[in-house]
C-alpha cells in the first residue's frame, strides 16, 4: 500500500452515491486512511452552474452517519465504513470544518 498521505491531510473531490442520492463530495484522506467524506449541502445553480442537475444536496445539518466503502477500497485500506456528513475532524493540534464551495 502506498504512504503518499503518511502525515499529511489530504482532500479528493469525487462523486458520492450514498442512500440511493449522488452527492458533490470531498473525501479526506490521513495516514492512507479514509477520515471522512464531507457533502455538500448548497448546490450552486444558475449562470455556469447546474449542479442540481446531477448531485443532491445533503439535507442533515450536523448529522454524520455511516458510508460503506466500495468493496475495492475495503480492500486497500482496511476499512468497512466511514463517516458521512457534516462535522468537525480533531487531530492532535488542530480542527478541521469547513464548507465546500
Amino acid at each position: 500500500m502506498s504512504k503518499v498521505t503518511e502525515g499529511i491531510v489530504a482532500e479528493v473531490g469525487c462523486p458520492i452515491l450514498h442512500k440511493a442520492a449522488l452527492y458533490n463530495g470531498r473525501v479526506i484522506i490521513y495516514n492512507s486512511k479514509i477520515v471522512a467524506i464531507r457533502v455538500k449541502m448548497i448546490l450552486a445553480d444558475g449562470g455556469n452552474y447546474f449542479e442540481t442537475r446531477y448531485f443532491s444536496a445533503w439535507k442533515h445539518p450536523r448529522q454524520v452517519g455511516d458510508f460503506q466503502l466500495p468493496q475495492i477500497i475495503q480492500e486497500v485500506t482496511g476499512q468497512l465504513t466511514v463517516p458521512i456528513g457534516v462535522f468537525i475532524i480533531n487531530f492532535n493540534d488542530t480542527s478541521l470544518a469547513y464548507e465546500i464551495c
